[in-house]
């Protein structure tokens, strides 16, 4: 079965397009692709969730008004890990909601931006599904399910469509 952690440790997995194995530089290129995917969503998708990664720097920033909203502000940055470590975030945590409903960052080349995150509720669990920028450009995590289980043939099977859950 493949896990992130054994593509983190030595770059390796199987790459499967419509139920057959590919091999070499396309495979290469699809598990990296597939990977760089996986580290921006799950960033999208629970955030909040990833300040306790190994290598993910937090630094209390102190309060912000943003509207009639106070805020606290917390700073990451990234010792040597992920895909991008010269960024640098700072998340603004609801006092009244304990969310992080504003994001602003400046990445390594310098870019500056900001998103304004919206939760859904599922089952208990709060995860950003939409995000807006200033600009009004969205970027919505789709269909967003937390199951109770599932069959472990979705990771060991290639014939089995993530697609197929229920």
């Amino acid at each position: 079965m493949f896990t992130i952690a054994d593509y983190e440790r030595d770059k390796s997995g199987s790459v499967y397009v419509n139920g057959e194995k590919l091999e070499g530089d396309e495979a290469r290129k699809l598990l990296a692709d597939a990977y760089r995917s996986y580290i921006n969503d799950t960033w999208w998708l629970c955030m909040p969730w990833k300040w306790m990664a190994t290598g993910v720097n937090l630094k209390y920033v102190g309060t912000e008004k943003r509207g009639p909203q106070t805020f606290d502000v917390v700073e990451l940055t990234f010792g040597h890990v992920g895909l991008t470590p010269g960024d640098m975030y700072h998340a603004f945590v609801s006092q009244k909601s304990h969310l992080m409903t504003h994001w602003e960052y400046t990445l390594h080349d310098g870019t500056k931006d900001s998103w304004d995150w919206q939760y859904g509720d599922f089952h208990g669990v709060k995860l950003a599904t939409n995000h807006v920028d200033p600009k009004g450009a969205t970027i919505n995590m789709g269909t967003v399910r937390v199951l109770d289980q599932v069959d472990d043939g979705f990771f060991t099977d290639p014939a089995r469509m993530l697609s197929g859950l229920k």
